[in-house]
């Protein structure tokens, strides 16, 4: 993975200590279970596979912020939203493993029904119990045009309705942090 704390090389050796040996048996599973729904076509061309753990060690005080940001390349897309005054809650968010956009009058609707479809097909990790902060688990991040449409060009590239699945997602609460990694699989992944 391509996660790395800030001011660290990100190296391989690093990488492999985000998940541990059981969310890496999971992520697994999740895998071998997304294709085989890609492959049966039940839910579209794309399924999401998708493993929450809580990080421990020196990486469950991570802040995550810091550590998408320090991760990032290019124009990846990343969201980060902190609420010191809550816990020191934090969510951030790196990469897209699945996009949900629609525009008009009924794109609440049409992004609502495309987020249950791609729920509905997931090969997920049940949602964790308190005390996971917000964004662990299957979760998407993005935001909505008060208008039907986007004409204002300093949002041209952000559709009227924008959700994003992230690859990545590092949530805090406190002094608990997690990791939710997401994969889109599609019928021809080997």
């Amino acid at each position: 993975m391509r996660l790395k704390t800030a001011g660290s090389t990100g190296t391989q050796a690093e990488a492999g200590s985000w998940l541990d040996a059981p969310a890496w048996t999971r992520l697994g599973r999740r895998l071998q279970d997304a294709l085989a729904r890609a492959r049966r076509g039940r839910h579209g061309a794309e399924v999401i596979a998708s493993v929450s753990c809580q990080l421990t060690g020196a990486l469950a005080g991570a802040d995550p912020s810091a550590i998408v940001v320090a991760s990032r390349v290019g124009a990846e897309p990343w969201f980060v939203l902190e609420q010191p005054a809550r816990a020191a809650q934090s969510l951030a968010t790196l990469g897209c493993a699945r996009e949900l956009t629609a525009e008009g009058p009924d794109r609440f609707t049409q992004v609502a029904r495309a987020w249950r479809e791609l729920v509905a097909g997931a090969a997920a990790d049940p949602v964790p119990h308190p005390p996971a902060p917000p964004g662990v688990g299957l979760a998407a991040v993005g935001g909505f045009a008060f208008a039907d449409e986007v004409a204002d060009p300093r949002w041209r590239g952000f559709a009227a309705a924008s959700l994003l699945v992230p690859e990545f997602a590092l949530a805090r609460r406190g002094s608990h942090a997690w990791l939710t990694v997401n994969v889109s699989v599609t019928a021809d992944d080997t």
